[in-house]
């Protein structure tokens, strides 16, 4: 928090999320209080359900591979999506003052949920990874918006735009500035990158 950054990436990772949690749910409380806009995937999901309040077990069969139906609660769309997790955020533990906003099709586990008040929202499953379809591409979008409007950030979605520092692209013509995002400072010397599909 002491770097001061406009934005948080829980990532995905392999492991039991309530042994993991021992570490980094603190840490992750601390962010939650610091009202930084959090966006959580997979382990970062179950993660930050720990840290509301939640709680997690461990599935009989995990979800594994490509072509996972998810349903998005809020648009009430499918989205086919691509996962690897052995544990689940238990539906009926989520506290008040969390919605929740996916669910799989397939066992009716819990598939994602955000903050009704505050700038966090996660996902069970791995929108980064396309098993084809482009689906969930609009979580990050999502994020960068959170991002804009908690930080004020100059951001332009739509366009591709070079800044002095890296860029980055999620496709469909995304792209920002990750220094600014992480708060470093412009420095002209600096390579633009641009990381697209």
């Amino acid at each position: 928090i002491s770097y001061k950054p406009k934005g948080i990436f829980l990532s995905n990772g392999p492991g039991d999320p309530y042994a993991t949690g021992k570490y980094a749910v603190p840490i992750i409380q601390q962010i939650i209080d610091s009202e930084i806009p959090v966006f959580g995937i997979c382990l970062g999901h179950q993660l930050i359900s720990l840290a509301l309040g939640a709680k997690t077990k461990k599935m009989h069969q995990g979800h594994r591979g490509a072509n996972h139906p998810v349903k998005n609660l809020i648009t009430q769309k499918v989205e086919i999506t691509c996962q690897n997790h052995g544990f689940e955020v238990l539906r009926d533990s989520i506290p008040k003052g969390i919605t929740e906003t996916h669910i799989s099709l397939l066992d009716n586990t819990n598939e994602g949920m955000k903050h009704d008040k505050l700038p966090i929202f996660s996902v069970q499953y791995h929108p980064e990874s396309s098993p084809g379809p482009h689906d969930s591409r609009y979580l990050f979008e999502m994020f960068l918006e959170l991002i804009k409007k908690n930080n004020k950030l100059d951001i332009v979605l739509g366009r591709n735009f070079l800044l002095p520092e890296r860029q980055f692209s999620f496709g469909l013509n995304q792209s920002f500035n990750l220094g600014e995002l992480i708060g470093e400072s412009p420095s002209s010397d600096r390579e633009n990158f641009k990381i697209s599909d």
